[in-house]
């Protein structure tokens, strides 16, 4: 697929929903990105986002990307997160 240069394009389940996926080579492995189907996709002419206006906090934010970025980080705590999925299904 990399020395042709070609893309797969795939189907799968998960979760009980049907994705749309492209399989592509990257660096000797194999990525597979989901997409949307195209009835997923919200068209321009239905699409407000020419009518949004941004507070002059987040103007002024995002001048600098940075200070954007450092007020979304947080410390996150690994252990409180857990497999909920798998627990279920060894009940």
């Amino acid at each position: 697929m990399e020395r042709a240069q070609k893309v797969a394009i795939a189907r799968f389940v998960m979760r009980g929903k049907q994705y749309l996926a492209a399989v592509r080579p990257k660096d000797g492995k194999l990525l597979l990105s989901t997409m949307v189907y195209a009835d997923e996709v919200n068209g321009t002419d239905r699409s407000r986002v020419g009518d949004a206006r941004a507070h002059r906090r987040e103007r002024s934010r995002a001048r600098d990307g940075r200070a954007l970025i450092d007020s979304a980080v947080h410390r996150v705590r690994t252990g409180k997160f857990e497999d909920t999925y798998r627990i279920a299904s060894w009940r």
